[in-house]
C-alpha cells in the first residue's frame, strides 16, 4: 500500500491534465469581468464537454469512507469539474493516462489536493480521479457531460443487478482502473493540517 500526502490545492502543479479554478478576483479582459462595490464575477474557464457534447450540471453527494483508494475513473471525451459546496472540503486524486497507448492511470504521477469550499478543479479527458469526503457528507456540484452521466448510470445500475460484481473496465467514455493491493492509496491527512481528523 503506498501513502499519499494530500496537498493544499496549488494552482500551478496539477500539470497538463487537470486545471485548479481560484476563488479570488482572477486577472481576465474586461469583457469577462466585472467588479463593484455590490458584487464581482470573473471568466475563470472556458468548459468543453467535447464534440457533440451537451453540458449539465449535477449536484453530487460524496460520503466518508475509509482512507484507502482501490479505484480510479476516468472520462474519455469531455472535462469535468468539480466544487465543494459549503458544507465541506474534498480530496481529489488526480492522475495523467500513460503515454504508452495503455490507456491505464500513469501511477508515478499520482497526486492529491484538498480542494476546499468554493474552489474548483477540472479534470481534462484522460484524466484519472477519485473524489473523497472525510469529514462528513459534502455536497459539490458537477459539470459534465450529459452522455457520460448516462453512460455511468446505466454502469452503476448494471453492476447491482450483478450483485454488485464490478463496474465495466473499459467503456466509450468511461473507464475504470482497479488498482492492485500493492498500489492501494492511504491518504496521509495529518500532513495538511493537525486540525483535519484522520479517517477511521
Amino acid at each position: 500500500m503506498n501513502a499519499l500526502i494530500v496537498r493544499n490545492l496549488d494552482f500551478l502543479a496539477l500539470g497538463d491534465w487537470a486545471k485548479a479554478l481560484p476563488i479570488a478576483l482572477s486577472a481576465c479582459p474586461d469583457a469577462q469581468s466585472w467588479r463593484s462595490t455590490r458584487s464581482d464575477f470573473w471568466h475563470v474557464h472556458d468548459f468543453d464537454s467535447g464534440e457533440g457534447g451537451e453540458t449539465e450540471v449535477l449536484w453530487v453527494t460524496y460520503r466518508p469512507k475509509d482512507s484507502v483508494v482501490a479505484s480510479l475513473e476516468v472520462h474519455w471525451l469531455t472535462e469535468q469539474i468539480v466544487v465543494p459546496l459549503g458544507n465541506g472540503s474534498l480530496i481529489q486524486l488526480l492522475c495523467p493516462t500513460k503515454q504508452d497507448g495503455s490507456n491505464t492511470p500513469d501511477l508515478d504521477k499520482i497526486g492529491a489536493w484538498l480542494i476546499r469550499p468554493g474552489q474548483g478543479v477540472c479534470m481534462m479527458p484522460g484524466c484519472w480521479h477519485a473524489s473523497v469526503a472525510f469529514e462528513a457528507e459534502v455536497t459539490a456540484m458537477m459539470l459534465t457531460r450529459r452522455s457520460t452521466t448516462l453512460d455511468l448510470v446505466r454502469q452503476l445500475v448494471q453492476s447491482q443487478s450483478n450483485g454488485g460484481s464490478g463496474l465495466a473496465v473499459d467503456q466509450s467514455e468511461t473507464s475504470y482502473f482497479s488498482l492492485p493491493q500493492s498500489e492501494k492509496i492511504e491518504l496521509d491527512l495529518i500532513s495538511i493540517d493537525p486540525n483535519f481528523p484522520q479517517l477511521t
